[in-house]
């Protein structure tokens, strides 16, 4: 009797470790066939920009303003993207290999994709070094200047400021920001200075933030003028409401050696016709 429960215990004890080691064989085995997940956390862009290889396999989510965009043969469309959250000094490359139509440049995009290595610069995009390349899921154009949601108010109207000549040619409202078009033009004998920090906006007597934006070469506005020079470019702004009925823009601007600046006041009516 005493030997039949000692042979009872040990195979109970021998099925019971053979049914933990097989338990065991077939998780490891479980988690050897399962795919890699790939890191989805919060990335470091200037520590990405300076590893990019750490970050290969990576999914990103990321917004940003296009700087480039070009369609080349038979791989796609490739755009150097300026990341919102780097301030927009942080590019990187982003592929489209679905599409064959660039994104039309100072567009503000978000975008969701996987790194896939680094991009080599050259004449293509135009670009120096080496990139961080990201393989898109998803492209969403926020801003553009063919995007059906932004609202164009042409104003065209002029006037003189104290020898500096001034037009405001339209205002362009986007979703995230509002964009007046300007041209100055200096008639006075000496260089005058455009002072950042007067330049205000006014939505219904409500002030709209100004907003940094990097813009292309083409519409940047001149912060200081020689005699007899003119610029024409843009002021940027966060968004301004829709349904915004009059928008006041003021800002100053500074001669040489004269402590005065001069005033600029104008009012802009966003019930005209818009385009």
């Amino acid at each position: 009797m005493k030997k039949r429960i000692i042979i009872t215990i040990s195979v109970i004890l021998i099925v019971g470790v053979s049914i933990y080691f097989l338990v065991s064989f077939l998780e490891h085995k479980n988690k050897q066939q399962q795919p890699v997940q790939k890191e989805t956390k919060e990335i470091d862009y200037e520590h990405m920009i300076k590893n990019p290889k750490n970050y290969v396999g990576h999914s990103i989510e990321a917004e940003g303003l296009v700087d480039d965009s070009k369609y080349i043969n038979g791989k796609g469309v490739y755009s150097v993207i300026l990341l919102k959250k780097g301030e927009y000094t942080t590019s990187v490359v982003i592929v489209e290999t679905d599409k064959k139509e660039a994104l039309a440049q100072q567009s503000y995009i978000r975008f969701e994709g996987e790194i896939t290595g680094i991009y080599k610069g050259n004449l293509d995009l135009g670009v120096q070094g080496d990139l961080v390349e990201i393989r898109t899921k998803e492209v969403i154009i926020e801003e553009s200047e063919k995007s059906p949601n932004m609202v164009n108010v042409e104003i065209n109207e002029q006037g003189n400021f104290g020898n500096v000549h001034v037009e405001v040619d339209k205002v362009r409202m986007y979703p995230k920001s509002t964009r007046i078009y300007l041209f100055l033009y200096n008639k006075n004998n000496t260089r005058i200075y455009l002072n950042d920090s007067s330049i205000k906006l006014y939505a219904d007597g409500k002030e709209i933030p100004s907003k940094y934006e990097v813009l292309d070469q083409s519409i940047r506005l001149a912060r200081s003028l020689e005699p007899n020079k003119g610029t024409r470019g843009v002021m940027s702004f966060e968004a301004a409401p829709k349904d915004t009925k009059k928008l006041d823009l003021t800002f100053e601007m500074t001669m040489v050696n004269q402590k005065k600046p001069i005033q600029f006041s104008h009012e802009m009516n966003m019930e005209v016709i818009k385009k």
